[in-house]
């Protein structure tokens, strides 16, 4: 479902909004696998965890950013296609 989405998106967007989109997908799929990994791992205190919690530090962060650019692409005013009237 989501890769019809995307692809969907894909004529219908320029290509830099599409861009901004598949690379917030990724980094919404590697938040999800990272916090499954953690889940099933438990809280221990090893290295390999410590590597893993900065890794979602930095996803994290990522996705704040980005979370910006795509709240203005969706909020921005779009112009009225022509088969609406």
């Amino acid at each position: 479902m989501t890769l019809t989405f995307l692809c969907f998106v894909l004529f219908f967007t320029p290509q830099d909004q599409h861009s901004l989109l598949v690379k917030y997908q990724g980094l919404v799929v590697k938040q999800l696998i990272s916090q499954t990994k953690k889940t099933e791992q438990g809280d221990g205190d090893t290295t390999d965890n410590l590597e893993e919690e900065e890794g979602a530090d930095t996803i994290q962060k990522e996705l704040q950013e980005i979370t910006t650019s795509i709240k203005d692409l969706v909020l921005r005013p779009r112009k009225s296609s022509v088969t609406e009237e």
